[in-house]
């Protein structure tokens, strides 16, 4: 076992990729983080201590009406709905997509891994009855210090088609991957900011569950205009007391 320059032994944590079966080893302090399999293109969670497989990703992210799931490429069309319509991106930093465009984004993102600070993972938000997708969400893992404690941080981000909003959907999704986030890939603090022009989803995300911490002025240029940015977030601890009361 390597010892350490003050002599005291760094404890690893062995076991498989629950994915391609492969063993592994991370040191103590990576216990419950996001890691990349270094021999297949998967993501699992590092356990609390050796064993035999680590954790798989809990995806898909099932709500009463909703599944959160990985994006196809055959999800093109369902996406033209919203990532083409300008309305619905106004509040946002990304102009409308035609097919092609949309086609080139899917390919873009598909090598992206939430195990990497600054990589979204972005999932469909699907109707669980009708089979369709009526938004788009996406979780970002924070920045981490190397030789620090873990960060356990993430943002995230929900976009609903106009003909699906005021009906919930946002709440539901923004739920979801609170759960996902907290009880799924043990997150310490999740964070989502909002243009402050959008007072409906303003009002969506603090209805979600989270507070608001404050607010940036003219922080973002968002389409050729400096906005101010309501800024949310979430602990764990938190999470957990506001789901017992309920």
């Amino acid at each position: 076992m390597a010892e350490e320059i003050d002599g005291t032994e760094e404890t690893f944590i062995e076991f498989k990729c629950p994915y391609c079966g492969q063993g592994t080893a991370f040191p103590g302090f990576d216990a419950g983080s996001l890691r990349d399999c270094p021999y297949c293109p998967e993501v699992f969670l590092v356990p609390q201590a050796s064993a035999e497989f680590g954790q798989k990703l809990p995806l898909p992210i099932q709500t009463p009406r909703l599944v959160l799931r990985r994006l196809q490429t055959e999800d093109v069309g369902d996406l033209m709905e919203f990532m083409a319509d300008e309305e619905v991106l106004s509040f946002l930093n990304y102009s409308p997509l035609d097919e092609a465009g949309i086609a080139d984004w899917l390919q873009t993102i598909s090598g992206a891994r939430l195990s990497q600070p600054g990589q979204g993972l972005f999932l469909a938000i699907e109707s669980a009855d009708q089979k369709q997708i009526i938004g788009l969400s996406s979780i970002t893992y924070s920045r981490e210090v190397p030789g620090q404690p873990v960060d356990r941080q993430s943002q995230i981000n929900v976009v609903i088609s106009r003909k699906f909003q005021r009906q919930g959907y946002a709440t539901e999704a923004v739920r979801g991957l609170l759960d996902f986030g907290f009880r799924g890939i043990g997150l310490r603090r999740v964070t989502a900011g909002c243009d402050t022009r959008n007072a409906a989803g303003c009002k969506m995300t603090e209805k979600a569950g989270m507070r608001q911490e404050g607010e940036f002025l003219q922080d973002q240029n968002i389409k050729g205009e400096w906005v101010n940015t309501a800024w949310y977030a979430l602990l764990g601890e938190e999470y957990e007391t506001a789901a017992k009361g309920n």
